[in-house]
């Protein structure tokens, strides 16, 4: 028997209305969701806090105490961001929000675009008593993260020490290449480094217990020393006095400083950060 035509259209609308009910589209979201800057989404508006997922940066942790990148906030003699090659560099801005902006003691530093090689930044080079400085109050118990090219010369390289002699928490290589930090009047070393090579050094200042260097995320060594813990300003690219300054084709491209020991997860984070650079 023939269904009148209007019977069937009947039928058909409601398979239609039903189907469209059992397969709706969802709501649109604002932030949040899988699609939308949802879980382990680096997009913002996602389900990592405020602000969204994102990728890792230093500022994520607390106790910050001092961010130097070699890629922001490096100003030159014509105030110019970036710097071109070889030009001559008269401050170091500090990214940590802390206004903790390094100035030349002695000489300039310059930058050095050749200091790319394996890495996307670029870096200060160094020479005989140049070194860049800023005086704080002592603080106690820091971590110092550096991310720099060592050349090797026979003799010692500091990346970062204090400002003064006697409160001393001083980073650097060895006359040995061993990557080294000196606290007060105790040194603690170990292990070579490559030659020549970008590392991440990292070392851990306990105000009780042992001091920690840690290279490219790996613990090197962790050792009681007798010396002071107290960080009392700071000067990179050399040693408080200018002396034990960065050597040929050695280039510090970043430098992090923490007012407060991190575990190891929190290290990690920072070094892996540092070693993608």
């Amino acid at each position: 028997m023939n269904r009148p035509a209007s019977k069937t259209l009947a039928v058909l609308a409601i398979l239609a209305l039903a189907a469209a009910n059992c397969f709706a589209p969802p709501p649109g979201g604002l932030g949040g969701g899988q699609f939308n800057g949802g879980v382990n989404s680096n997009y913002k508006g996602g389900n990592n806090g405020a602000g969204g997922g994102g990728s890792f940066s230093p500022s994520d942790l607390s106790g910050l105490f001092a961010w130097y990148k070699a890629d922001a906030l490096v100003t030159n003699t014509a105030h110019a961001t970036p710097p071109a090659d070889n030009d001559t560099i008269e401050g170091w801005g500090d990214s940590s929000g802390n206004n903790r902006t390094l100035t030349p003691a002695t000489g300039n530093p310059i930058w050095r675009n050749a200091a790319t090689t394996g890495r996307t930044i670029g870096g200060l080079q160094f020479s005989a008593a140049t070194r860049l400085r800023i005086g704080f109050t002592a603080v106690s118990g820091c971590t110092i993260f550096s991310l720099w090219r060592n050349n090797s010369s026979g003799s010692s390289h500091a990346t970062c020490d204090s400002t003064n002699s006697a409160q001393r928490q001083m980073v650097y290589i060895s006359g040995g290449d061993a990557f080294a930090i000196y606290a007060g009047n105790a040194f603690v070393t170990t292990g070579t480094a490559a030659n020549p090579s970008y590392n991440v050094q990292t070392a851990i200042f306990v105000t009780a217990g042992n001091d920690t260097i840690r290279t490219n995320g790996v613990v090197a060594i962790s050792s009681s020393d007798a010396g002071s813990e107290t960080l009392d300003g700071l000067t990179v690219g050399a040693a408080w006095d200018g002396g034990n300054n960065l050597g040929t084709g050695e280039y510090v491209s970043e430098v992090v400083v923490y007012n407060r020991n991190l575990n190891s997860t929190e290290c990690g984070q920072v070094e892996t950060y540092l070693l993608a650079r």
